[in-house]
């Protein structure tokens, strides 16, 4: 009773940093943290001591001395590992996390973030930016992974939302200072990369905090045809989840169950979406080395396959949930990046998702997106996004064969490399968009493309004494006269 007492006077009593160093020249941290891994502390004095550093971290002085001082980041890890957590524990913990991450990290996201936004050239506004060392951030990392292992489905809706936004953060902000260190010409060590167990891991922690049955069965699908132990393991914790689910129900049932508690969780679970969505975007497949390799036998995991069909699951999970928001200039163009990363790259990958009809609609739905929506963002960047997405289309599209025969004439002139014309390249990506349109659904030729430019094209002959048109309507003239030509 008196050590409960005597730990609840510190949660409530450090408030600012004139406490903590009072406590700090008592060596009161130090004895919370080797306390708290004897055998006398039990789970509940141990939830209390990480509240009291979670309490403690929230000044900047604190947070930066218990993690570079008192190793705070090994002895999460350590209490993680150590034993079986149970879900006020882990909620402590990704609370303390949380709070630690976010107090080193400053407000030096959001100083980069109006570097970015700013007038001045990028390169000088990523080299006047503060970050913190990369070996600290991959620490943190190494933190949140270890704990994204033990998420099972214990964790409530709220404790999930704060440890999809502090990982989504760490991620960013290690991509930042990769940015910085490369642009000074630092040497650094190549990231650890998200393996496709912890990026499937946490997709399947949102799909059963949601209830999504149709993701909850592809997941089990991927699992089961790939023998990933650490999903099967997560699925046969279900029954668990859902027992203790079912009486935190009764009582909620008792007290008349609170239907805003239910909303709250609703609308912390459409913000999950974006965050892992963020998360998502930092994924890479790793194939191993292309040297020809000994048949494995039929129980042994083929990283091979494991990737793409990760791949074709959180592209299609990603691409589904932008689809469902209003559209998001920044936010697509980051899926572009990483799409042209993660699957156009990869011949393999890119076999995989242009089997599946849904994910090819979905990508077209949002192209069409892009190309309508009326965006507060500059021209210049609208225009890189356009084209990025082009590029990408284009290179899906000769992937596959049955081109038409007017393919290259069509892509060349529309996309002149040589012109530093800015209504020639608008024109061009607009034309392009409706022959890529057409050849999307399947068609071999594509015939109303070429009606369309040769009505263009007439047009122009009648009213070529007319009054002067605006400079796209001329660019795509010229476009589809060079069609017309190259055709002839």
């Amino acid at each position: 009773m008196e050590r409960e007492w005597i730990l609840s006077v510190l949660e409530e009593g450090i408030s600012d940093g004139h406490c903590y160093e009072l406590c700090e020249k008592q060596g009161i941290f130090q004895t919370l943290l080797g306390f708290s891994s004897s055998p006398l502390c039990d789970e509940h004095c141990q939830a209390q001591i990480i509240r009291v550093l979670c309490k403690a971290t929230r000044v900047t002085r604190a947070a930066y001395n218990l993690t570079k001082s008192c190793g705070l980041l090994t002895w999460i890890i350590q209490v993680v590992e150590k034993r079986n957590l149970d879900q006020q524990l882990l909620s402590a913990i990704i609370d303390l996390l949380h709070v630690l991450w976010f107090t080193n990290l400053g407000q030096k996201e959001k100083e980069v973030d109006g570097a970015k936004n700013s007038s001045s050239a990028e390169e000088k506004s990523q080299s006047s930016v503060k970050c913190l060392p990369l070996p600290l951030i991959s620490e943190f990392l190494s933190v949140a992974l270890t704990i994204s292992r033990h998420l099972r489905l214990h964790v409530k809706a709220a404790q999930l939302s704060l440890f999809l936004q502090t990982l989504c953060s760490v991620l960013k902000h290690r991509e930042t200072a990769l940015n910085v260190n490369k642009q000074a010409d630092w040497l650094t060590l190549h990231p650890q990369p998200l393996s496709c167990t912890e990026a499937l891991a946490l997709l399947l922690s949102w799909a059963s905090l949601s209830r999504d049955t149709a993701l909850l069965t592809q997941l089990q699908a991927l699992s089961e045809k790939h023998k990933v132990k650490e999903l099967l393991g997560m699925g046969k914790d279900k029954t668990r989840g859902k027992g203790s689910f079912s009486k935190a129900r009764t009582q909620k049932e008792d007290m008349a169950e609170d239907a805003e508690t239910e909303k709250q969780e609703e609308s912390l679970l459409v913000a999950c979406k974006f965050d892992l969505s963020g998360i998502f975007v930092h994924w890479e497949p790793v194939f191993p080395l292309s040297e020809p390799q000994p048949a494995q036998p039929r129980d042994k995991l083929d990283p091979t396959r494991l990737a793409g069909d990760t791949a074709h699951l959180l592209t299609k999970w990603s691409l589904r949930c932008m689809l469902e928001d209003l559209y998001d200039e920044n936010r697509t163009k980051e899926f572009l990046h990483w799409v042209e990363k993660a699957v156009i790259k990869h011949r393999e990958i890119v076999d995989v998702v242009l089997l599946d009809p849904g994910w090819k609609a979905d990508l077209l739905r949002l192209y069409h997106q892009a190309f309508e929506a009326q965006c507060h963002s500059s021209i210049s960047a609208r225009m890189e996004t356009f084209q990025l997405f082009t590029k990408i289309m284009v290179n899906l599209l000769e992937t596959q064969d049955c081109l038409p025969v007017l393919h290259q004439a069509v892509i060349s002139a529309c996309l002149l490399e040589a012109t530093h014309d800015q209504s020639r390249r608008e024109a061009g990506l607009l034309l392009l968009s409706l022959y890529i349109h057409e050849l999307w659904s399947g068609a071999t030729s594509a015939e109303l493309f070429l009606s369309h430019v040769s009505l263009v094209t007439r047009a122009r002959c009648k009213r070529q004494k007319a009054s002067k048109s605006s400079l796209t309507q001329t660019a795509i003239r010229a476009i589809c006269n060079d069609i017309i030509t190259m055709k002839n």
